[in-house]
């Protein structure tokens, strides 16, 4: 598997505006969230597996780029 061909719009968030942060920790029992520079942008806090974390994830991410960077965003 091949992650930027499985989760296209994941891989463009960690390309060109935040990072991503897996697992559960002491502020968050959610298994994936988005982050940037202002903070958390999204979190999953029904995903029970990683995969299906990043799925939804992948989702989110979806509907939300081009809404969020309009013609700024171009998926590579």
């Amino acid at each position: 598997m091949h992650f930027s061909k499985t989760y296209p719009h994941l891989a463009w968030w960690i390309n060109n505006h935040g990072w991503i942060e897996i697992g559960t920790d002491e502020d968050s029992d959610s298994l994936i969230r988005l982050l940037d520079e202002g903070g958390t942008w999204w979190e999953d806090e029904d995903a029970t597996t990683i995969d299906a974390a990043l799925s939804n994830a992948e989702k989110f991410l979806t509907d939300d780029l081009p809404q969020r960077f309009g013609k700024k965003f171009k998926l590579e």
